[in-house]
């Protein structure tokens, strides 16, 4: 599959497939956690990615630095 392809649902638009989709587990690193994410934007190119962070419970104020900083991340708690 290539980017080019998609889902389709009759119920809704179609759904690009991404080329790659990167999956970060995450417990109380932010600053890591966003040097992280920076560098995949930087370095994502013409792919279309998926980002998804898994946060474990963390403390740091990791999964709002995501919400507010990385909008187009996915992010599971």
């Amino acid at each position: 599959m290539n980017a080019s392809e998609t889902f389709t649902n009759s119920d809704e638009d179609p759904i690009p497939i991404p080329d790659v989709s990167i999956i970060i587990v995450n417990w109380n690193l932010g600053q890591v956690l966003r040097e992280c994410l920076e560098s995949v934007e930087r370095h994502s190119g013409g792919l279309l990615t998926e980002t998804i962070v898994v946060d474990n419970a963390s403390r740091d104020g990791s999964p709002e630095m995501v919400e507010s900083k990385f909008p187009g991340v996915k992010l599971l708690r």
